[in-house]
Protein backbone atom coordinates (compact mmCIF):
# COMPACT_ATOMS: atom_id res chain seq x y z
CA UNK A 1 0.00 0.00 0.00
CA UNK A 2 1.10 3.48 -1.00
CA UNK A 3 1.44 5.09 1.93
CA UNK A 4 0.51 9.42 2.34
CA UNK A 5 3.13 10.99 3.52
CA UNK A 6 5.14 10.72 0.11
CA UNK A 7 2.08 10.80 -2.21
CA UNK A 8 1.15 14.00 -0.01
CA UNK A 9 4.56 15.59 -0.95
CA UNK A 10 4.39 14.88 -4.89
CA UNK A 11 1.12 15.88 -5.04
CA UNK A 12 1.90 19.02 -3.56
CA UNK A 13 4.96 19.65 -5.79
CA UNK A 14 2.56 18.66 -8.87
CA UNK A 15 0.21 21.90 -8.11
CA UNK A 16 2.90 23.77 -6.95
CA UNK A 17 4.02 26.04 -9.48
CA UNK A 18 7.39 25.24 -8.64
CA UNK A 19 10.05 27.18 -10.94
CA UNK A 20 13.11 25.23 -11.59
CA UNK A 21 15.90 27.10 -11.39
CA UNK A 22 19.43 25.98 -13.36
CA UNK A 23 21.86 27.07 -10.74
CA UNK A 24 19.53 23.93 -8.30
CA UNK A 25 19.91 21.15 -10.75
CA UNK A 26 22.73 21.81 -12.85
CA UNK A 27 25.12 19.64 -10.74
CA UNK A 28 21.77 16.51 -10.61
CA UNK A 29 21.54 16.42 -14.18
CA UNK A 30 25.66 16.36 -14.43
CA UNK A 31 25.42 13.39 -12.20
CA UNK A 32 21.97 11.63 -13.95
CA UNK A 33 24.44 11.27 -17.61
CA UNK A 34 27.56 10.17 -15.61
CA UNK A 35 25.69 7.74 -13.55
CA UNK A 36 24.42 6.64 -17.25
CA UNK A 37 27.29 5.67 -18.39
CA UNK A 38 27.28 9.09 -21.15
CA UNK A 39 28.86 12.04 -21.85
CA UNK A 40 27.31 15.48 -20.68
CA UNK A 41 25.12 17.05 -22.72
CA UNK A 42 25.91 20.45 -24.46
CA UNK A 43 23.23 22.00 -23.00
CA UNK A 44 20.59 21.84 -19.98
CA UNK A 45 17.20 23.69 -21.40
CA UNK A 46 14.42 24.30 -19.13
CA UNK A 47 10.63 24.91 -20.43
CA UNK A 48 8.35 26.97 -18.90
CA UNK A 49 5.27 26.14 -20.75
CA UNK A 50 4.08 21.96 -21.52
CA UNK A 51 3.28 22.66 -25.23
CA UNK A 52 5.99 24.69 -25.90
CA UNK A 53 8.48 21.85 -24.83
CA UNK A 54 6.00 18.83 -26.81
CA UNK A 55 6.64 21.47 -29.91
CA UNK A 56 10.60 21.94 -29.20
CA UNK A 57 10.92 17.97 -28.41
CA UNK A 58 8.78 17.12 -32.22
CA UNK A 59 10.93 19.71 -34.15
CA UNK A 60 14.06 17.74 -32.60
CA UNK A 61 13.25 14.69 -33.41
CA UNK A 62 10.25 13.70 -35.37
CA UNK A 63 10.46 9.69 -33.71
CA UNK A 64 10.15 8.26 -30.40
CA UNK A 65 11.81 11.49 -28.26
CA UNK A 66 12.99 9.21 -25.48
CA UNK A 67 16.11 7.67 -26.13
CA UNK A 68 16.98 4.19 -26.26
CA UNK A 69 19.72 4.47 -23.17
CA UNK A 70 17.54 5.62 -21.20
CA UNK A 71 14.84 2.82 -21.73
CA UNK A 72 17.39 0.17 -19.58
CA UNK A 73 18.57 2.15 -17.23
CA UNK A 74 18.35 1.53 -13.73
CA UNK A 75 15.99 4.74 -12.75
CA UNK A 76 13.56 4.03 -15.61
CA UNK A 77 10.70 3.23 -13.49
CA UNK A 78 10.57 6.73 -12.04
CA UNK A 79 9.76 7.68 -15.31
CA UNK A 80 11.67 10.73 -15.97
CA UNK A 81 9.32 13.23 -14.21
CA UNK A 82 7.10 13.29 -11.35
CA UNK A 83 4.04 13.54 -13.74
CA UNK A 84 4.24 10.17 -15.06
CA UNK A 85 2.63 7.99 -13.03
CA UNK A 86 3.32 9.75 -9.59
CA UNK A 87 1.60 7.08 -7.72
CA UNK A 88 4.11 4.93 -9.01
CA UNK A 89 6.70 6.89 -8.19
CA UNK A 90 5.90 7.28 -4.74
CA UNK A 91 6.10 3.69 -4.18
CA UNK A 92 9.23 3.37 -5.71
CA UNK A 93 10.54 6.30 -3.19
CA UNK A 94 9.16 4.94 -0.49
CA UNK A 95 11.07 1.90 -0.71
CA UNK A 96 13.84 1.60 2.25
CA UNK A 97 16.09 -0.39 0.59
CA UNK A 98 17.50 2.44 -2.31
CA UNK A 99 21.16 2.56 -2.54
CA UNK A 100 22.71 5.97 -2.85
CA UNK A 101 22.62 6.77 -6.07
CA UNK A 102 18.83 5.98 -6.16
CA UNK A 103 18.15 8.59 -2.91
CA UNK A 104 19.58 11.17 -5.10
CA UNK A 105 17.57 10.57 -7.90
CA UNK A 106 14.38 10.78 -5.86
CA UNK A 107 16.09 14.10 -4.04
CA UNK A 108 16.33 15.17 -7.62
CA UNK A 109 12.84 14.66 -9.07
CA UNK A 110 11.46 15.93 -5.86
CA UNK A 111 12.61 19.61 -6.48
CA UNK A 112 10.02 20.15 -8.78
CA UNK A 113 10.99 17.98 -11.77
CA UNK A 114 7.54 18.00 -14.03
CA UNK A 115 9.28 16.73 -16.64
CA UNK A 116 12.68 15.73 -17.51
CA UNK A 117 13.49 14.34 -20.99
CA UNK A 118 17.32 13.31 -21.24
CA UNK A 119 18.55 13.76 -24.84
CA UNK A 120 22.25 12.16 -26.01
CA UNK A 121 23.08 16.17 -26.52
CA UNK A 122 20.64 18.14 -24.10
CA UNK A 123 18.58 17.65 -21.39
CA UNK A 124 15.23 19.23 -21.53
CA UNK A 125 13.48 19.38 -18.25
CA UNK A 126 10.45 21.52 -17.35
CA UNK A 127 8.56 22.60 -13.55
CA UNK A 128 5.13 22.05 -11.72
CA UNK A 129 2.76 24.36 -12.74
CA UNK A 130 -0.07 25.94 -10.44
CA UNK A 131 -2.84 23.77 -10.04
CA UNK A 132 -6.44 24.50 -8.63
CA UNK A 133 -8.80 21.92 -7.56
CA UNK A 134 -12.09 21.11 -7.00
CA UNK A 135 -13.30 19.55 -3.75
CA UNK A 136 -13.29 15.81 -6.15
CA UNK A 137 -9.61 16.67 -6.87
CA UNK A 138 -10.74 17.81 -10.90
CA UNK A 139 -9.08 20.80 -12.20
CA UNK A 140 -11.10 23.37 -11.31
CA UNK A 141 -11.36 27.58 -10.92
CA UNK A 142 -14.15 29.82 -11.80
CA UNK A 143 -11.47 33.06 -11.76
CA UNK A 144 -8.13 32.12 -12.91
CA UNK A 145 -6.69 29.16 -15.03
CA UNK A 146 -6.96 26.11 -13.06
CA UNK A 147 -3.48 24.94 -14.87
CA UNK A 148 -0.84 27.68 -14.88
CA UNK A 149 2.48 27.72 -16.64
CA UNK A 150 5.69 29.79 -15.70
CA UNK A 151 5.23 31.77 -19.38
CA UNK A 152 1.62 32.86 -17.77
CA UNK A 153 -0.72 31.12 -20.41
CA UNK A 154 -3.11 28.14 -18.47
CA UNK A 155 -5.82 26.09 -19.41
CA UNK A 156 -9.46 26.30 -18.45
CA UNK A 157 -11.31 23.66 -16.45
CA UNK A 158 -14.91 23.76 -14.33
CA UNK A 159 -14.74 20.91 -12.65
CA UNK A 160 -12.46 18.59 -14.48
CA UNK A 161 -13.99 19.90 -18.02
CA UNK A 162 -11.89 21.66 -19.80
CA UNK A 163 -13.00 24.66 -22.00
CA UNK A 164 -11.29 27.15 -24.28
CA UNK A 165 -10.66 30.38 -22.53
CA UNK A 166 -13.46 32.62 -24.03
CA UNK A 167 -16.35 30.23 -23.34
CA UNK A 168 -14.93 29.34 -19.59
CA UNK A 169 -15.23 32.92 -19.04
CA UNK A 170 -18.76 33.58 -20.30
CA UNK A 171 -19.98 30.68 -18.85
CA UNK A 172 -18.13 31.51 -15.16
CA UNK A 173 -19.62 35.10 -15.33
CA UNK A 174 -22.78 34.05 -16.96
CA UNK A 175 -22.77 35.82 -20.49
CA UNK A 176 -23.46 33.09 -22.04
CA UNK A 177 -27.20 33.17 -23.55
CA UNK A 178 -29.31 30.23 -22.32
CA UNK A 179 -29.84 29.32 -26.09
CA UNK A 180 -26.20 29.00 -26.62
CA UNK A 181 -25.74 27.43 -23.35
CA UNK A 182 -28.34 24.23 -24.68
CA UNK A 183 -26.49 24.34 -28.34
CA UNK A 184 -23.02 23.58 -26.66
CA UNK A 185 -21.96 20.43 -28.54
CA UNK A 186 -19.75 18.91 -25.88
CA UNK A 187 -22.30 17.22 -23.64
CA UNK A 188 -19.80 17.53 -20.59
CA UNK A 189 -19.36 21.74 -21.05
CA UNK A 190 -23.25 21.50 -21.44
CA UNK A 191 -23.82 20.14 -18.33
CA UNK A 192 -21.62 22.23 -16.24
CA UNK A 193 -23.08 25.53 -17.76
CA UNK A 194 -26.24 24.06 -16.45
CA UNK A 195 -25.54 23.57 -13.27
CA UNK A 196 -23.73 26.80 -13.11
CA UNK A 197 -26.86 28.77 -13.75
CA UNK A 198 -29.76 29.50 -12.11
CA UNK A 199 -32.15 26.32 -13.38
CA UNK A 200 -35.64 28.15 -12.96
CA UNK A 201 -34.23 31.49 -14.19
CA UNK A 202 -32.71 29.43 -17.44
CA UNK A 203 -35.72 27.94 -17.94
CA UNK A 204 -37.91 31.13 -18.03
CA UNK A 205 -35.07 32.52 -20.44
CA UNK A 206 -35.77 29.72 -22.90
CA UNK A 207 -39.15 28.79 -25.03
CA UNK A 208 -39.99 26.04 -22.79
CA UNK A 209 -42.69 24.10 -21.88
CA UNK A 210 -43.64 21.83 -18.78
CA UNK A 211 -45.16 18.41 -20.56
CA UNK A 212 -45.48 15.89 -17.40
CA UNK A 213 -44.81 16.95 -14.06
CA UNK A 214 -44.86 13.61 -11.36
CA UNK A 215 -46.09 12.75 -7.81
CA UNK A 216 -42.19 12.83 -7.08
CA UNK A 217 -42.04 16.51 -8.27
CA UNK A 218 -39.68 15.47 -11.41
CA UNK A 219 -40.71 18.37 -14.36
CA UNK A 220 -40.58 16.85 -18.39
CA UNK A 221 -39.64 20.10 -20.29
CA UNK A 222 -39.71 20.56 -24.08
CA UNK A 223 -37.45 23.34 -25.27
CA UNK A 224 -37.70 25.00 -28.17
CA UNK A 225 -34.09 25.72 -29.27
CA UNK A 226 -35.12 28.26 -32.01
CA UNK A 227 -33.13 26.94 -34.52
CA UNK A 228 -33.74 24.13 -37.60
CA UNK A 229 -32.40 21.58 -38.92
CA UNK A 230 -32.27 19.28 -42.29
CA UNK A 231 -33.06 15.81 -42.16
CA UNK A 232 -34.32 13.51 -44.79
CA UNK A 233 -38.01 12.71 -45.09
CA UNK A 234 -40.35 11.33 -47.88
CA UNK A 235 -37.07 11.27 -50.35
CA UNK A 236 -36.27 14.84 -49.90
CA UNK A 237 -34.50 17.24 -47.79
CA UNK A 238 -36.89 18.77 -45.14
CA UNK A 239 -36.46 21.72 -42.58
CA UNK A 240 -36.97 21.08 -39.29
CA UNK A 241 -37.24 23.08 -35.94
CA UNK A 242 -35.02 21.59 -32.91
CA UNK A 243 -36.78 20.79 -29.68
CA UNK A 244 -34.60 18.98 -26.64
CA UNK A 245 -36.48 17.43 -23.67
CA UNK A 246 -35.13 17.68 -20.23
CA UNK A 247 -35.87 16.47 -16.78
CA UNK A 248 -35.76 18.97 -14.08
CA UNK A 249 -35.62 17.47 -10.74
CA UNK A 250 -34.85 18.27 -7.21
CA UNK A 251 -31.76 16.61 -5.23
CA UNK A 252 -33.46 15.32 -1.98
CA UNK A 253 -30.63 15.53 -0.14
CA UNK A 254 -29.38 19.57 -1.23
CA UNK A 255 -32.86 20.76 -1.89
CA UNK A 256 -30.58 21.88 -5.35
CA UNK A 257 -32.60 22.12 -8.76
CA UNK A 258 -30.89 20.09 -11.47
CA UNK A 259 -31.99 19.93 -15.35
CA UNK A 260 -30.74 16.82 -17.35
CA UNK A 261 -31.29 16.21 -21.17
CA UNK A 262 -33.18 13.08 -22.18
CA UNK A 263 -34.32 11.31 -25.23
CA UNK A 264 -37.11 12.81 -27.00
CA UNK A 265 -38.91 10.31 -27.20
CA UNK A 266 -40.47 10.52 -23.49
CA UNK A 267 -43.18 11.69 -22.55
CA UNK A 268 -43.58 10.66 -18.96
CA UNK A 269 -41.31 12.78 -16.18
CA UNK A 270 -40.62 9.10 -13.85
CA UNK A 271 -39.65 7.13 -16.77
CA UNK A 272 -37.24 9.83 -17.85
CA UNK A 273 -35.59 10.11 -14.28
CA UNK A 274 -35.30 6.04 -14.15
CA UNK A 275 -33.75 6.44 -17.72
CA UNK A 276 -31.13 9.28 -16.34
CA UNK A 277 -30.42 6.85 -13.51
CA UNK A 278 -29.94 3.08 -16.18
CA UNK A 279 -32.73 1.92 -14.62
CA UNK A 280 -36.00 0.24 -15.57
CA UNK A 281 -39.13 2.68 -14.09
CA UNK A 282 -40.31 -0.05 -12.51
CA UNK A 283 -36.96 -0.11 -10.18
CA UNK A 284 -36.79 3.63 -10.04
CA UNK A 285 -40.96 4.02 -8.94
CA UNK A 286 -39.70 1.72 -5.97
CA UNK A 287 -37.07 4.29 -4.82
CA UNK A 288 -37.75 5.94 -1.67
CA UNK A 289 -34.71 8.49 -1.64
CA UNK A 290 -33.29 8.80 -4.49
CA UNK A 291 -29.55 10.03 -4.61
Amino acid sequence: MIGGGIVHKITKLLMSGNEIKLADIKDDVKWFYKQAGKKQPNKITIMDNKDKMKKYINEKCASDYRPRWCQHWEYKNLKYGLRYEYKLCAWYMEQKTLNKSQTRYKDFLLKGIYHFIPFDDEAILLGCPKMLLDDQNNYHSLTKPAVAWHDGKGLYYIHGRRFAKALWYKVCNRKLPPKEILKLTNIEQRYIAIQLYDVEELIKALKSKVLDTSKRGNQLIEIDLENTRTVWRDSKNVEEKVIAKAIKYTCPSTGRIYMSYVPPEHTNADKAMAWKFSMKPEDYSKLKIEA
